[in-house]
């Protein structure tokens, strides 16, 4: 089927103000460097990618191809999402954006148990007089360590 340059133009700039309503589109369209976003035919090949991909896997391998791309940005582009070229890239940030959650897990935790411990070793003489044996030699034990510990340093 052969189809003149001016029709697939028209085709490109009816369909094409839809598009700028559709939020992921944007999204995508507005990684691309200003060179790229020139190219009157990027929107049609955003478009038939997300209608083929996944929302995610468009938005990294359109990261992908800001970054590494010299020339052609929608040869490079669909170069990219048939040949997988960004899974490496799409795993690193994947990884990336989890260890990040878990670091913020992990401070939420550490914030909910900081707790002011009572050491073993701070209690007063009758505290101390007053407990059971199995704790007190289990206090001396520790007490023992603890000054071998800070002798040795000297």
């Amino acid at each position: 089927m052969v189809h003149k340059i001016e029709d697939r133009l028209t085709e490109i700039d009816v369909n094409t103000p839809s598009l700028f309503n559709d939020p992921q589109f944007i999204a995508i369209y507005n990684i691309f460097p200003e060179v790229a976003k020139r190219y009157k035919t990027l929107p049609m090949v955003i478009r038939e990618a997300l209608k083929n991909n996944e929302y995610e896997y468009v938005k990294f391998t359109a990261e992908y191809t800001a970054l590494n791309c010299k020339t052609s940005y929608i040869k490079y582009f669909k170069e990219a999402i048939t040949h997988n070229w960004a899974d490496e890239y799409i795993a690193k940030k994947e990884l990336k954006n989890l260890k990040k959650n878990q670091k913020i897990e992990n401070i939420e935790e550490a914030i909910l148990v900081e707790k002011p411990k009572k050491n073993l070793l701070s209690v007063t003489w009758e505290e101390f007089e007053r407990l059971e044996i199995n704790k007190k030699n289990k206090m001396i034990e520790i007490a023992y360590k603890e000054f071998f510990r800070r002798i040795r340093r000297y």
